[in-house]
């Protein structure tokens, strides 16, 4: 038997509410994941910047001990760097 409409009427508002106050809730949650996986992400972001610097201190310590045990090398190779850098950017004129 076909129901009356204003019979179904309170119905309907009271699921509309219900969808409502779950579609509320669903949206909490999303944000609250989001927060947390951005969070997440940053705290991961900082670690390996820390990690990088790190290793670029330990690589210029080194470099610097290399220096200080073999200045004559050092100093050949800085003048052949700078010899290569200066043919190169001086053209082709």
């Amino acid at each position: 038997m076909a129901r009356n409409p204003d019979e179904s009427t309170p119905d309907l508002d009271a699921d509309l509410a219900a969808l409502r106050h779950d579609v509320a809730q669903l949206a909490a949650s999303v944000s609250a994941l989001v927060s947390h996986q951005t969070q997440a992400a940053g705290d991961r972001l900082a670690g390996s910047a820390d990690r990088v610097a790190d290793q670029v201190k330990q690589a210029g310590g080194q470099i610097e001990a290399c220096v200080t045990r073999n200045p004559l090398t050092a100093a050949l190779v800085a003048f052949g760097v700078g010899l290569t850098l200066g043919v190169f950017s001086r053209g082709r004129g």
